[in-house]
């Protein structure tokens, strides 16, 4: 090992790429923890409104305002107070983090939240459902693959979306 000058040097350029990385890889997936949190109290809450108050942009502001607490939202975000009247659709049985699996250009949202697009209504008479989605931006290439095998290496976007359902109550 004597005379071996620079092979510190030559060992932390070896490694400093992959602990980059799975630093990187951490961060990235105790945010999307976080953003799965947030974005079930975001669902409950709109659809406990719009169970209560029977109002889609009430509903809407609700889960904008519980997001807009912890994460980022967009700043163009319009207004919608539509409420699909029937049911919601099935539920895919698939988990709660999805993932593209096309490359980056088939998925470019303006931002990660719109209320106005992202917050899905509905009011079938018995129950409301909110179904509340966010693009969480992935920063990390390579782990939507370790999350969704079938992903994209270079997916720019994960998707997170969340469901909750409440009796309507009458008034």
């Amino acid at each position: 090992m004597r005379d071996q000058k620079g092979i510190t040097t030559l060992e932390m350029l070896l490694m400093a790429p992959f602990v980059l990385y799975f630093t990187l890889a951490g961060v990235m997936l105790v945010h999307l923890y976080v953003t799965k949190t947030v974005t079930a109290s975001a669902a409950r809450e709109a659809a406990r409104t719009l169970a209560v108050y029977h109002d889609g942009g009430l509903a809407r502001d609700k889960a904008k305002e519980v997001i807009a607490n912890t994460l980022p939202v967009s700043k163009n975000s319009g207004q919608s107070a539509a409420v699909m009247n029937g049911p919601p659709p099935p539920e895919s049985g698939a988990s709660q983090i999805g993932i593209s699996s096309a490359p980056t250009p088939a998925k470019n949202y303006p931002g990660p939240f719109d209320p106005a697009v992202d917050v899905k209504l509905y009011d079938d008479g018995t129950y409301c459902t909110a179904i509340v989605n966010y693009h969480a931006e992935n920063f990390c290439p390579g782990l939507p693959v370790l999350i969704n095998p079938g992903a994209s290496f270079w997916s720019k976007w994960i998707d997170i979306s969340v469901r909750a359902v409440f009796k309507r109550e009458q008034i």
